[in-house]
């Protein structure tokens, strides 16, 4: 399971950096969200993105099959 923020970023016209701003997470936490890298987030941090993004976890939370093991 990863985070896909991309088109949510795009539709709302934000970028990385001033999302990470908004909520109040460096850079780098929301450049690793946004390129799939991260591998846990704070359920803080995820209300946080889903509010500035105005979605629901099901919106941006991507099952991939090819994680189970």
């Amino acid at each position: 399971m990863k985070l896909s923020i991309k088109n949510k970023l795009g539709e709302k016209n934000i970028s990385r950096y001033e999302l990470a701003k908004r909520i109040g997470v460096t850079y780098p936490t929301i450049d690793k969200i946004y390129k799939g890298e991260s591998t846990a987030i704070k359920l803080e941090t995820l209300q946080k993105l889903c509010k500035v993004l105005n979605c629901t976890p099901n919106d941006i939370l991507v099952f991939d099959k090819d994680d189970i093991k």
